[in-house]
């Protein structure tokens, strides 16, 4: 494992931080309580503490994160091959078309009027265009 010793202090101190953070608003409460609102602002110098502990912990955990995947890019560059704890995609998938293939396919329903493949280009309600966008347009205008 990289960076473990890295990766525990920066987790430790995430740790703290929450910790702090908590502790703050258990103390806010507290002198809140006790002695009203201005003491207790103290306390949210307390949180703030706490919530930029994690913060920075959280950015150098990202840092040892980014460092890793460097060097796994690295040496898949090097050795063409890398291992990744990933599940591989399976490759007997088969891709849809975007247009529909015979005339009379419904291609989209825009403003309650259905546009459908034409011989040439697309039509609605029997009126035929050449692109989707052109009877778009024409829906525009009977709506307008």
């Amino acid at each position: 494992m990289q960076f473990g010793a890295a990766k525990a202090v920066l987790a430790f101190l995430s740790l703290f931080g929450w910790a702090l953070s908590a502790l703050g608003v258990v103390g806010f409460a507290y002198i809140y309580g006790q002695a009203g609102f201005l003491p207790a602002q103290s306390a949210v110098v307390v949180v703030g503490m706490g919530a930029f502990t994690v913060a920075t912990s959280q950015l150098g955990l990202a840092q040892i994160a980014t460092a890793e995947n460097t060097g796994a890019l690295l040496d898949f560059f090097r050795n063409g091959s890398v291992d990744l704890p990933v599940k591989p995609v399976p490759q007997n998938r088969t891709r849809r078309s975007v247009m529909p293939k015979k005339p009379g396919d419904r291609v989209k329903i825009f403003k309650g009027r259905e546009i459908v493949k034409a011989e040439t280009g697309v039509s609605v309600d029997g009126k035929n265009f050449g692109n989707v966008l052109e009877a778009e347009q024409w829906i525009n205008g009977q709506n307008g």
